[in-house]
């Protein structure tokens, strides 16, 4: 829009310069644009804009991530208040720690949709190790070792998101008789006229 506003005053401005008159059926053909985007400053305004959209983009996604955190954290919070007080000592003291947090989210989400109780799971012996040695990370290196070992984490995720999407077949499009003999009909047509026109 602020492109557009620039342009209809940048347009009329050249149009008094020239003598001629700007319309608004001039400000909606696809010819007024062409020739006004031409220009430096309008490509300058234009990618001044673009940047700024991207980047209103980018804060808009990250200000969405923070919220869903912020919401995750909450419920976490309400789900450990019910904790026993060891668990509570092992995850307090490191529940800032963003991979600490998503690992909660984690088994909260599994329990959520296993119907298990999230408390029983944290109870297991497998969730209490990997407390665990998030803990002694935590206090052996601080928050340093922690970012250390998220971006290890994110990285070892990545790399099996992949591997799945690389397993996945791509399976061809399936078509009946008809249809594949129309397509085939239409190629063929198409051919024979850009031989005639060649």
């Amino acid at each position: 829009q602020a492109l557009q506003v620039r342009a209809v005053s940048c347009g009329a401005s050249d149009a008094a310069r020239r003598g001629c008159r700007c319309t608004m059926a001039d400000l909606n053909s696809q010819a007024f644009w062409n020739e006004f985007m031409r220009r430096p400053d309008a490509k300058a305004a234009y990618q001044s804009e673009r940047k700024l959209q991207m980047k209103k983009g980018m804060w808009l996604e990250e200000k969405r991530r923070i919220e869903e955190e912020g919401g995750h954290r909450k419920v976490l919070g309400d789900a450990l208040e019910e904790a026993p007080a060891d668990i509570k000592k092992l995850v307090a003291p490191m529940f800032h720690i963003r991979v600490v947090e998503q690992f909660l989210w984690m088994i909260y989400d599994e329990c959520q949709n296993k119907g298990m109780p999230f408390l029983e799971k944290l109870r297991d012996e497998s969730t209490l190790v990997h407390l665990r040695k998030l803990r002694e990370n935590f206090q052996e290196g601080g928050e340093e070792r922690m970012k250390d070992l998220e971006s290890n984490w994110l990285s070892i995720c990545h790399g099996i998101a992949d591997a799945e999407e690389a397993k996945k077949e791509v399976k061809p499009i399936t078509a009946d008789i008809h249809t594949l003999k129309q397509v085939l009909e239409f190629a063929q047509e198409c051919k024979r006229e850009g031989n005639i026109k060649f």
